[in-house]
């Protein structure tokens, strides 16, 4: 699948990066997703930070906007 960042530019995330993007699109809390992905919370907020640079958000609404945008 191809994605965007904010900026337009292609991004590529991994199968694990792509798989938490899905689950924090649902609305899971960092908690149930590591316990979902069985990892421990630092690594699913090291991920989630990784993905939020990689496509260019600062925040946690940013985040959830391009998921959104994602969708459609």
């Amino acid at each position: 699948m191809e994605l965007k960042s904010t900026q337009g530019k292609k991004v590529y995330l991994t199968e694990q990066e792509l798989s938490l993007s899905w689950l924090f699109m649902t609305g899971m809390t960092v908690n149930q997703i590591a316990y979902q992905m069985a990892s421990p919370v630092h690594v699913i907020y090291y991920l989630k930070q990784k993905i939020m640079q990689k496509v260019g958000v600062r925040n946690n609404s940013e985040f959830i906007l391009w998921l959104i945008h994602l969708r459609k």
